[in-house]
C-alpha cells in the first residue's frame, strides 16, 4: 500500500481539477473529496496529539477487521461526520494550504507514542499504527472517487 506521503502527492495532483464534478459518481466535487480527506487526516492527528496513550484499549472489532483485511471501504455506506464535512468555500489556495498542514501533521504523527489513539465512530480505539492504516485506506477510498470523477 502506498504511504500517506505518496497519497497526499496524488491528492495534490488533482487540485487543478477541484471544481470538476460528475453527479453519476458523487454529488461532491473533486475539491470536496480532497478537502474532506485532509480534514479527516488533520483532525485525526490532532486527536492523537491530545489523547492520553495510557488510556488506549485494544478490542476486537469485526468492522475494523473486515475493512483492514479487504483494504477497501465500501462506497455509499457511511456519512462523513459534520466535523470533517467541508463547510467553507473550497479554493485551490485553501487546498494547497491544507495539504501542507497535512504533510506537517504526518511528521508530527511519526514522533507520537505508539499507543497514541483516536476513537473512530465505527472501529473504536485505533492506536498510531492502525490510525495510519485507516488514514491510508480512507485516502485511497476518496482518491478512487476522485479518479472516477476525473474519468481516469
Amino acid at each position: 500500500m502506498q504511504s500517506l506521503e505518496e497519497l497526499l502527492y496524488k491528492l495534490e495532483s488533482f487540485v487543478p481539477k477541484s471544481e470538476q464534478i460528475n453527479t453519476g459518481i458523487s454529488q461532491a466535487t473533486i475539491g470536496w473529496q480532497i478537502e474532506h480527506s485532509l480534514l479527516v487526516l488533520n483532525g485525526v492527528v490532532t486527536q492523537l496529539e491530545l489523547c492520553n496513550p495510557e488510556e488506549f484499549v485494544r478490542k476486537f472489532n469485526l468492522k475494523k477487521f473486515v475493512i483492514f483485511t479487504t483494504k477497501k471501504i465500501p462506497r455509499g455506506k457511511g456519512r462523513a461526520p459534520k466535523t470533517v464535512t467541508p463547510t467553507e468555500e473550497i479554493t485551490q489556495e485553501n487546498l494547497i494550504n491544507n495539504l501542507q498542514t497535512a504533510k506537517n501533521n504526518l511528521e508530527k504523527m511519526e514522533r507520537l507514542p505508539k499507543n497514541s489513539f483516536f476513537k473512530h465512530p465505527f472501529f473504536d480505539h485505533l492506536n498510531k499504527k492502525d490510525t495510519y492504516k485507516f488514514l491510508q485506506l480512507h485516502t485511497i477510498h476518496h482518491l478512487k472517487i476522485i479518479e472516477d470523477i476525473a474519468g481516469k
